[in-house]
C-alpha cells in the first residue's frame, strides 16, 4: 500500500508539472522573461494614473462663464509638448451646449513651446453646468500615444446652480454632533 500511494503522489506531480509548463506556452521561465520584459517597459502618462494618453493640456483648467441664453465667443487654448508633427482636434458641445458656425474641427502643425488657440462661439440656452468636448488626434513621430479627450467646464448663470453638488443642510444632535442628511432611494420589495 505504501508503494502505491508513493508511485500516486509520483504521478500527480509529474501530471501537476506538465499542466503548469502546458498552461504557460511551453515554458516557465518564458512567463518570467516575459514578466520581466514588461516590467522595464516605459509608457508615456498624462500626470494622474489611468490609460495612457496624447500629451497635449488645457492651457487653462478654470470654468468658463457664460449667461443663458446669449452666444458668446472665447478662445480655447491648448498646450502639446510635442515639437514636430500635426495635431487635429474636434470641438463638439455636450448635452444642450451648442458651437455655433465657424470650424469645429481644428488642424495645427506642432512646434516647439506650441500654444494652440481654438476661437470657438458658444451657446447655452439654459443654465447649469455644461461641457465643451475636445476630442485630440496627434500625429507625430514623438507620440507614443495619438489620441486625447478633453472637456471644458462651462458655466452658464447663477454660480450656485451651476455647482454640480450642493452641500446638504447640516443639523445638530442633542449631544452636539453634526449630522449631514443625505438624500436616499430605497425601494423595499416585499416577497
Amino acid at each position: 500500500m505504501k508503494k502505491f500511494c508513493e508511485k500516486t503522489k509520483w504521478a500527480i506531480l509529474v501530471t501537476l508539472t506538465w499542466a503548469v509548463v502546458g498552461c504557460t506556452g511551453g515554458s516557465v521561465a518564458a512567463g518570467a522573461e516575459e514578466r520581466e520584459r514588461h516590467a522595464h517597459d516605459t509608457h508615456e502618462h498624462s500626470g494622474g494614473a489611468g490609460k495612457p494618453v496624447a500629451h497635449v493640456e488645457l492651457a487653462d483648467l478654470e470654468p468658463v462663464e457664460l449667461k443663458p441664453g446669449e452666444a458668446q465667443a472665447l478662445t480655447v487654448t491648448l498646450q502639446s509638448a510635442y515639437t514636430q508633427g500635426e495635431m487635429v482636434v474636434q470641438v463638439a458641445g455636450a448635452n444642450s451646449l451648442e458651437v455655433l458656425g465657424g470650424p469645429q474641427e481644428f488642424t495645427f502643425e506642432l512646434s516647439a513651446g506650441g500654444e494652440y488657440h481654438l476661437p470657438v462661439e458658444l451657446y447655452a440656452p439654459s443654465p447649469g453646468r455644461h461641457y465643451l468636448n475636445l476630442a485630440v488626434q496627434v500625429n507625430s513621430p514623438e507620440a507614443q500615444v495619438e489620441f486625447r479627450a478633453l472637456a471644458v467646464i462651462v458655466n452658464a448663470g447663477d454660480a450656485a446652480m451651476a455647482q454640480p453638488h450642493m452641500e446638504p443642510p447640516v443639523t445638530t444632535s442633542s449631544s452636539g454632533e453634526k449630522i449631514h442628511s443625505l438624500p436616499a432611494r430605497e425601494r423595499v420589495d416585499e416577497p
